[in-house]
């Protein structure tokens, strides 16, 4: 064990973690850059990632970033292109990158579709894709995607993201079948709320009871660790204490929400 509490068990591997800029892909950059790994942190904006680099000083491993939208195909396939010729590989990558936009149905304009459903599924499509041929060669690697309890689960008020989320789900677990011969596992976490600033909305009382971006990130730390006959499939962690209502969002936080 290191100072950081790590054992290095990441040691001379490479992952990958898009939307690491802040919250959960922030933490588990972190994690496992404490871990031993070499972690390329993804995200759109370069100034937003520019201090994690220094972050990571000092921890087994290390972090560098990379600008980088990954609804673009070409953009996600040129960058990955890229970070294996300089970095050999990628063992590990963490789908994390999310967009959420809470409002009902008919008050989700054209553009907040797009930006779910192009961020949270197409996006991870994409990184996926990147990633396949060199793991499959290798025939070995971990893909990690977070979906949500939105993804099991619908919520009012969140019909779009749930759409996104339970699509991971569905993804992950085709792939699980698919993958499996190529020695590649496959992982599917689904948090319930997190502390972020993705989530505009809480009950009074309850965003104190959120789970915390490092716990997500040690539930990912967990998966990726398994030595390898183990599998990590699908993954639910959740707040201990439950929202004060059957839903998190209640018939008066949706009449509340904004239109279009």
């Amino acid at each position: 064990m290191n100072a950081h509490g790590s054992s290095g068990r990441l040691q001379g591997r490479v992952a990958v973690v898009t939307g690491a800029s802040r919250g959960v892909g922030r933490a588990t950059a972190l994690r496992l850059a404490a871990e031993g790994a070499t972690v390329v942190g993804i995200a759109r904006s370069a100034d937003a990632l520019a201090t994690l680099p220094a972050e990571a000083k000092g921890l087994a491993g290390s972090i560098e970033t990379v600008a980088l939208d990954i609804r673009s195909p070409r953009a996600v396939e040129t960058a990955f292109r890229d970070l294996v010729q300089r970095l050999g590989r990628v063992d590990i990558l963490v789908n994390n990158a999310g967009v959420e936009r809470v409002k009902p149905l008919e008050a989700v304009a054209d553009e907040d579709y797009e930006a779910m459903v192009e961020t949270n599924l197409r996006g991870t499509f994409h990184c996926i894709r990147a990633v396949l041929p060199g793991m499959k060669a290798r025939r070995s690697g971990h893909i990690v995607s977070i979906s949500s309890a939105a993804g099991l689960r619908g919520f009012g008020g969140d019909a779009v993201y749930c759409a996104s989320k339970f699509g991971i789900v569905g993804l992950m677990d085709a792939l699980d079948e698919e993958l499996r011969p190529f020695g590649i596992r496959v992982t599917t976490i689904c948090p319930g709320a997190i502390d972020t600033s993705l989530v505009t909305w809480a009950e009074p009382g309850y965003r104190e009871h959120f789970l915390r971006p490092a716990d997500v990130a040690e539930a990912i730390a967990y998966a990726v660790c398994q030595p390898p006959h183990v599998a990590v499939g699908l993954l639910v962690i959740r707040p201990f204490v439950e929202p004060p209502h059957s839903d998190f969002l209640t018939l008066e936080t949706l009449a509340q929400l904004p239109g279009r």
